[in-house]
């Protein structure tokens, strides 16, 4: 009976506007422009700043689910497979694509291998900025990970090599509200990335250390599977 009742909303997903709340005819016009999809889909209002979103086709929610991060006014679009008996009432803070900045992170540590090491220190790797991998943006490094909004967030990572003084690279959430930390009670930590040999492109032993100490965040590409490259301009 249950599968039967929930085979209507098997090609549907679950989304919710992080730290702003527009109205439910901007946000259709919004994704209507934005989500270049095969077939028409439908918006439904559940509340508390939640909505569902019905695909009449399973290739169009897949793509939708995988392509992302979405960004509407700068602020991050989490996007979530739907799910039966959901309370938003009751729901946590969902999984969200976010795009992270590696500020101060040496510039040899740009290589893919590397940065995808740094990237599953935040969360789940999805896509590093071919910008960064190009080593021209210089300033930082920028990386494409699936964040639990429900677990602490990275702040700083300390890169330590032998011979070498120690680097602190910060971890900036680009496009999450300022306020982060104290809006959802978000505890912040910190770890250490400790590199065995000279050279970023060797071995690395990862030393992760849950420091609870409190601190603060502020705030084209391609992907981490085999190195291919894809263009995105969705954030």
């Amino acid at each position: 009976m249950v599968d039967k009742l929930s085979s209507p909303w098997c090609n549907a997903v679950i989304i919710k506007l992080l730290g702003k709340s527009i109205s439910f005819f901007a946000l259709q016009a919004r994704l209507h422009r934005d989500w270049k999809t095969e077939k028409v889909f439908d918006i439904i209002d559940i509340g508390m700043g939640y909505y569902v979103v019905r695909f009449y086709s399973e290739t169009d929610c897949k793509q939708i689910l995988t392509n992302g991060p979405y960004k509407i006014y700068d602020h991050y679009l989490a996007v979530q497979p739907w799910e039966a008996n959901f309370q938003p009432s009751k729901a946590t803070l969902p999984k969200t694509a976010v795009w992270v900045h590696l500020e101060a992170a040496p510039m040899e540590c740009f290589q893919l291998s590397m940065l995808h090491h740094f990237a599953s220190l935040l969360g789940k790797p999805i896509k590093i900025d071919q910008t960064t991998l190009l080593a021209t943006r210089g300033r930082f490094a920028r990386v494409c990970v699936e964040l639990d909004l429900n677990e602490s967030l990275l702040v700083s990572i300390t890169v330590r090599e032998e011979g070498k003084k120690p680097s602190i690279v910060r971890c900036v959430y680009e496009g999450l509200p300022q306020n982060l930390f104290l809006l959802w009670r978000i505890r912040p930590h910190h770890r250490e990335l400790s590199l065995q040999n000279r050279g970023c492109n060797r071995n690395n032993n990862l030393n992760r250390r849950g420091n609870r100490n409190s601190g603060k965040s502020d705030g084209s590409n391609s992907t981490t599977n085999g190195g291919t490259t894809s263009n995105d301009n969705r954030a």
